[in-house]
């Protein structure tokens, strides 16, 4: 079944990588594969496997090469460790951080 709002879809990530949190919105430090899709900063198409740096019901951070822009819209398969499991999932960026060094920059987005 498919998640209908920003909420399952987070309940719906936290059970699928087996989280559980006793608090709304609580980050959870995670490193777990994502593919990320979408445009850069320039308006080009990429895409871009990375891992999570903390994950909640509401959104995930992340590492990308690409510079990306404040509201884009991205394209997010999140894989569950130890599992062919898949999640994939809608989000728009909410920040974008540089992080100098060979990290590129330090995304935050929100699960839509």
């Amino acid at each position: 079944m498919a998640p209908k709002n920003d909420q399952q879809a987070g309940e719906y990530l936290k059970q699928l990588l087996g989280c559980v949190e006793r608090r709304k919105r609580k980050r959870v430090e995670m490193n777990v594969p994502i593919k990320v899709k979408g445009s850069d900063a320039q308006g080009n198409a990429f895409e871009e496997q990375t891992e999570s740096l903390d994950i909640s019901s509401n959104g995930v951070a992340f590492f990308l090469k690409q510079r990306v822009r404040v509201t884009s819209a991205l394209e997010l398969s999140v894989s569950r460790p130890n599992s062919k499991d898949v999640f994939e999932q809608k989000a728009r960026v909410i920040r974008v951080e540089d992080s100098s060094g060979q990290l590129g920059y330090k995304i935050a987005v929100k699960f839509v």
